[in-house]
């Protein structure tokens, strides 16, 4: 068994970024109560102080649980937001690694599956696997969370799928 652990550095920055919008906004309201009088400026500032500090705490949570992607014989084991999902290879058709559409600059690569017919997809909000829509199809990690250890992932996954290995990333300048 070949088994990856993630990179949980950016999550812990982003929880601890979270946490001091929650500080920054309750340190304000003192200063809003003084200019403004008591109403709804004054609720608004303290429900966005909860919203954070309560983002903070959950995205936290995720932030500290420990994610890590596992790869044998019997299929992908991946942990993820404080749960695990294993797959084995008969539910894939095929499995490789495609360019996601990034959120801020670029696109990112990504572990993906396609199910093979009659095979559920894992329903996820958050964590992995997750379905993606843009990719049309289930999307196992993102290999950009292992400190470097895509490549070995990769190799890993073309071992053990197989013939169900169809598709490489796409080289691109750089």
């Amino acid at each position: 068994m070949s088994r990856f652990e993630g990179d949980k550095r950016p999550h812990v920055l982003r929880a601890a970024a979270f946490l001091l919008l929650a500080m920054l906004s309750a340190a304000a309201f003192p200063w809003v109560k003084g200019q403004y009088g008591a109403g709804g400026l004054e609720y608004g500032l303290v429900v966005l102080a909860l919203f954070f500090a309560y983002g903070a705490m959950l995205y936290g949570r995720f932030a500290v649980s420990p994610f890590w992607i596992a790869v044998d014989e019997t299929g992908v084991t991946v942990a993820a937001a404080g749960r695990r999902t294993t797959l084995r290879w008969d539910q894939f058709d095929s499995m490789g690694v495609e360019l996601k559409p990034g959120s801020v600059h670029r696109p990112v690569p990504v572990l993906t599956a396609m199910p093979a017919s009659g095979h559920t997809v894992p329903a996820r909000r958050w964590g992995y696997p997750v379905w993606s829509e843009q990719l049309d199809a289930i999307v196992l990690f993102e290999l950009e969370e292992l400190n470097g250890a895509a490549d070995r992932l990769v190799a890993a996954c073309k071992g053990y799928a197989g013939e169900r290995w169809r598709y490489d990333l796409p080289k691109t300048g750089g």
